[in-house]
Order: C-alpha cells, then sequence, then structure tokens
C-alpha cells in the first residue's frame, strides 16, 4: 500500500535507503499536500497518476480543501472501501508495530480471497500478495 501512495505522490521506494527514509518523504509530501489542497500543478499531476475525471479534477482545484484531496485519492486507492485513512496508511509505515500498522493490516484482510495468497507484511512495510518475510496471514 505504501508504494501506491508513493506513486500517487511520485516518490518511489528505491530512491530510499531505508522504509524510514521511504515512509518520511511520503509524510512531507502529504503534508504539501494539506498545507497547499489548491495548488494546480499538483493537483494536475495527482490527477494524470489516478486517472482521475476533469469534473473531479476542476472541483478539488475550486473547493482547495485537504480533506476533499485526501478523501480523492483514498477512494481512487481503495481505501474508503477498507475504512482506510491515507494518514494511518502512512502511521503504519512509519511504525509497522502501532496500533495504526495493525489497524491498517486488519482492514486490508476484509474480503480477502481465501484462494488468494497470503497477504504479509515486508521489511519495506509494504502489504501486497504473496509470500513475505515477516508475518502473514493464510
Amino acid at each position: 500500500m505504501l508504494v501506491r501512495v508513493g506513486h500517487v505522490f511520485g516518490i518511489e521506494p528505491d530512491d530510499y535507503a531505508t522504509q524510514s527514509e521511504f515512509v518520511a518523504a511520503l509524510g512531507e509530501t502529504f503534508a504539501k499536500l494539506t498545507a497547499k489542497p489548491g495548488d494546480p500543478e499538483m493537483i494536475d499531476t495527482i490527477a494524470e497518476r489516478l486517472s482521475l475525471d476533469e469534473e473531479t479534477v476542476e472541483t478539488l482545484k475550486k473547493q482547495k480543501t485537504p480533506d476533499l484531496l485526501a478523501a480523492t485519492i483514498e477512494k481512487a486507492l481503495g481505501l474508503d472501501r477498507r475504512g482506510v485513512s491515507l494518514t494511518a496508511v502512512i502511521a503504519a509505515g512509519k511504525d509497522p508495530s502501532s496500533s495504526e500498522a495493525e489497524a491498517v493490516y486488519s482492514a486490508l484482510l476484509k474480503g480477502l480471497n481465501p484462494a488468494q495468497e497470503p497477504i504479509g507484511w515486508e521489511d519495506l512495510g509494504l502489504y501486497r500478495p504473496g509470500p513475505t518475510a515477516g508475518r502473514t496471514v493464510a
């Protein structure tokens, strides 16, 4: 999930030596987004990465509210269907043993098809299908 958030923000994990640096960059970018939610260039970049329709883009530019921008990103990433906020995902990346991380992990398991590969928490703090190091849930 962190990689998907990074993609939206234009941040790639391979550009950072550690998870902490990567997640710190996500947090800094999210802080910039919420501080300037009406920045047209930033909105256009995010809109392109998320393939947002023109009406949504114009609404984001007119409304200029951080909550609307965050909700749009959450919806595009499917976080809203799991009851997970962008803030919680970033917090989970900062501290994988936190209550936020457990909540995100549990939310990602909701509706998991039992025939799918297990979901696990990797060293970089990424959730994705497939065998991984660390804890897994079948």
